[in-house]
């Protein structure tokens, strides 16, 4: 077994080199606006992306439904087409568990287009955030309107820092429990089995437990369902010890700082498993399982725009 991952981990680098160098965990221009809830603004998209414009009201804002773990290594872009009238801002709210934390703004009553960029490692968000969600608020004025060409929550990625990185296809080695696995060209559908609610596979890949890093389940399509991710762990001889959780309730890409979990003692390696949950029409296309080995000391370009607020 060892052989075969140590296979897999050089052809995993071997082809960073060649393909994109970030994983992208959401876009708002890919999901459209209905992930967000409305209070006052609206959100219509559009074929470059979306447009913010004022509703009624005094309060003019949207929030993403999804949350996102906190994740040191990620980054986030915003990408503003045209500001066609008033001003925009942009919040990062946090969380713990379910209760609200606070926010940090990001961009705050801008009235300039470009792209601002932010690592999350330089955010001053409170200390005890596990998850965040975006917030987007908008001028009250009559005709305020901003498009937007998207806005992503990613993780940039070295070639030096790949644990490991697997392209999904038909060659996945898998385990389903409930679940239908059907491989394409770029990645593989998971749906639901009749008459089950819920339902599993395991990718049957060992992985090496780094002392601290990120796991990353890159999810290209997802319709009338959740997805939840767990680590099943392994212990020196390749022992099944436990399953732990790694990521409940996610409706996008999933994304885990592995050095808060709750490992049990003796872990060496993990597999992968990933649950779907939803109607009988649920379903996911997952084409890519990354696991970086540290945190990376990603060289995320600062926002040198006024409008950008940048954590200490």
């Amino acid at each position: 077994m060892k052989k075969r991952l140590a296979t897999i981990i050089i052809a995993g680098c071997a082809c960073m080199a060649a393909a994109a160098d970030e994983v992208v965990l959401f876009s708002a221009a890919a999901v459209g606006p209905e992930v967000w809830r409305w209070h006052g603004a609206r959100l219509t998209g559009q074929e470059f992306g979306l447009i913010l414009s004022r509703g009624k009201g005094d309060s003019s804002s949207v929030v993403l439904e999804e949350r996102f773990a906190r994740l040191s290594v990620a980054a986030i872009r915003m990408d503003v087409k045209k500001v066609v009238s008033g001003s925009y801002t942009l919040q990062l709210l946090a969380f713990k568990d379910d209760s609200y934390l606070g926010s940090v703004d990001l961009v705050k009553d801008s009235t300039q287009a470009g792209i601002k960029t932010f690592e999350m490692s330089k955010l001053d968000l409170p200390r005890n955030t596990e998850t965040v969600a975006f917030k987007l608020w908008i001028s009250t004025t009559v005709g305020s309107s901003v498009h937007i060409n998207d806005l992503k929550y990613y993780l940039p990625v070295a070639s030096e820092r790949v644990l490991y990185d697997k392209s999904l296809g038909a060659s996945t080695v898998v385990e389903t429990d409930k679940a239908h696995w059907t491989p394409g060209d770029k990645g593989g559908t998971l749906a639901l089995k009749k008459g089950v609610s819920k339902g599993s596979i395991v990718f049957a890949d060992q992985i090496e437990k780094p002392e601290a890093g990120t796991l990353a389940v890159q999810v290209a399509d997802m319709k009338n369902g959740t997805l939840a991710a767990q680590a099943c762990v392994f212990d020196g001889n390749r022992q099944y010890l436990s399953s732990i959780d790694l990521v409940k309730n996610g409706t996008a890409s999933l994304g885990s700082d592995l050095a808060l979990a709750a490992w049990p003692e003796g872990a060496k390696t993990f597999q992968v498993k990933i649950w779907l949950g939803g109607t009988a029409q649920a379903f996911a296309r997952i084409e890519r399982i990354l696991v970086l080995n540290r945190p990376l000391d990603a060289q995320v370009p600062s926002s040198s725009d006024p409008d950008a607020t940048r954590g200490k």
